[in-house]
């Protein structure tokens, strides 16, 4: 799995410009992927959605747009990244 930065958390409306939005609670950045190396940023962003499902969202920026390249249940590492993270911040909402 490639390298990523420390997770960072965000709060999301549950809104999207232009789009849908996947996750109406807590999401955190865990970092940009590094390997495998792409011709342009690619980042991780790891969220839940109202029902409880656990996803991962790849994605990049194109502008001031953001394009998403995939969207994936979590791996079993990034789901303990991400509880971790939530234990951290004291997420309550997401428990």
């Amino acid at each position: 799995m490639g390298q990523r930065q420390p997770l960072e958390e965000r709060e999301t409306s549950g809104r999207a410009v232009g789009g849908r939005s996947l996750f109406r609670r807590t999401v955190f950045l865990a970092g940009r992927i590094v390997e495998p190396a792409h011709e342009e940023p690619r980042w991780l962003l790891l969220g839940e959605t109202n029902t409880g499902r656990r996803l991962a969202l790849i994605f990049t920026r194109r502008g001031r747009k953001l394009r998403p390249i995939s969207c994936r249940q979590m791996r079993r590492n990034e789901r303990k990244l991400y509880e971790e993270a939530k234990l951290e911040t004291g997420s309550e909402e997401d428990r």
